[in-house]
C-alpha cells in the first residue's frame, strides 16, 4: 500500500467501516468459517509485522521447501491471522512472533531443523531484499493491494497480460481461463481447489 499510496478501504471511505463489519458477517456465512474481526492492533503492529510471515515464505522458497509445504504454510499463516483465537489476547490483539511462526511451520509439516534454518534466514538482509523485490515487481505490474492476480497466457481475446484485483474476481478469472467455478461455498463443500 505504501508504494502505491493506497489506503485500506475503511480509512479511505469512513462509511465503509460500517459496511465492512456487515460484509465480514456475510463472508463468515459464505465461507462457512468463523473469520475473526480485524485485530485491535492491526494498524499499530500487525500491518508492520505481517512482513515477518512474508520473509519466512521467501526463505522457504530460497531453501527449496517443496511447493506443497509452502502452500500449507500459507494456509497455516492465513488461519493463524484470521481464524485462530489462540493467537489473540483478551483485547483482540494479534501478536506475530516466533511462537506463531514456528507453530505454523510445524502445522505445514516443516521439520524442526528446517524451522530453525528458515526462522534464522527470514531475518537476513537477503530475505528482506527478496520481499522488497517481490513488492516492487508487483507494483511495476500494476498491483495496488491484495489480492492481486497477474494473468498471463490466457486464451484469446485476453492473451495480453493483465491485472485483476479483488477476491470478487474469481468468477471473472475462471471465465477468462475457461475453468469451471461453482462459487466459494460449493468449492468449500467439495474441498476442491480452484
Amino acid at each position: 500500500m505504501k508504494a502505491t499510496k493506497n489506503k485500506p478501504p475503511g480509512l479511505a471511505i469512513p462509511p465503509k467501516v460500517r459496511f465492512l463489519a456487515g460484509d465480514l458477517k456475510r463472508n463468515r456465512a459464505l465461507f462457512q468459517c468463523d473469520i475473526l474481526p480485524m485485530p485491535a492492533n492491526f494498524f499499530s503492529e500487525v500491518s508492520r509485522n505481517i512482513l515477518r510471515l512474508q520473509r519466512v515464505l521467501v526463505a522457504a522458497q530460497a531453501h527449496d521447501v517443496p511447493r506443497e509445504k509452502i502452500e500449507s504454510l500459507i494456509t497455516a499463516f492465513t488461519k493463524a491471522v484470521h481464524l485462530d483465537r489462540s493467537f489473540r489476547d483478551s483485547k483482540n490483539n494479534l501478536t506475530i512472533d516466533n511462537q506463531l511462526i514456528c507453530k505454523c511451520m510445524q502445522t505445514a509439516g516443516i521439520c524442526e531443523k528446517d524451522v530453525t534454518i528458515l526462522l534464522t534466514w527470514s531475518n537476513s538482509r537477503m530475505a528482506k531484499d527478496m520481499v522488497r523485490a517481490n513488492t516492487e515487481e508487483a507494483v511495476n505490474l500494476g498491483a495496488f493491494g491484495a489480492p492481486s492476480f497477474y494473468v498471463q497466457n490466457a486464451p484469446k481475446p485476453f492473451q495480453k497480460p493483465f491485472l485483476l484485483f479483488g477476491s470478487d474476481r474469481f468468477e471473472q478469472l475462471t471465465y477468462i481461463l475457461n475453468l469451471k467455478w461453482h462459487g466459494v461455498a460449493r468449492q468449500l463443500l467439495h474441498n476442491s481447489k480452484l
